[in-house]
Parts: C-alpha cells; structure tokens; sequence
C-alpha cells in the first residue's frame, strides 16, 4: 500500500447498511481524510459507484453473489479498491 496511500481516497457507503455505519462513524470521529460516498443518498453517488462496480474486476465475486459491494474504498480514481471494515488499519 506504500506510495498509493498519498493519492485521493474515497469510501463508498450507505447509511442504511449495517457494515457502512460504524465505518462512517469511525471516520467522522477520527476527522480521517477520506471522502465518504453515500450512494443511498442520491442517484448521482449510485452511479458513481455503479460505474466502478458494474465493471472493476475488484467486484467480480461481488457482482457474481448479487452483493452491492460497499463499503469499499477506492484510492485515485479507480486506481485501487480495498475493503473495508470498522476494525481496518488501513483508516489510520
């Protein structure tokens, strides 16, 4: 993860989902520099992430167990994807 931890990084989620919520809360808390993504909060964000979804050989297991895939989080644009949970180092 070296070098790519420099480069923009944005968290998909959703406030509705269970596995979204404490990672959003752990952000926020920690005032980490992370853009979060709601993709339940409007049609704009769904694509956005849709786009990386529907078609990023990251989800390929995803999209194959009908999953949504978040929360993810994504470094540059698209560059890099990893998952995340509320226990991840990868937010520090």
């Amino acid at each position: 993860m070296k070098g790519i931890c420099n480069e923009k990084r944005r968290i998909f989620v959703s406030d509705k989902c269970p596995d979204s919520v404490p990672v959003m809360e752990i952000i926020t808390r920690e005032n980490l520099d992370i853009e979060m993504v709601n993709i339940t909060e409007s049609m704009i964000n769904l694509r956005g992430f849709l786009k990386y979804r529907d078609s990023d050989e990251f989800f390929a297991q995803t999209r194959e167990e009908g999953l949504v895939g978040i929360p993810v989080l994504m470094y540059g644009d698209g560059k890099m994807f990893a998952w995340i949970d509320e226990e991840s180092k990868i937010l520090e």
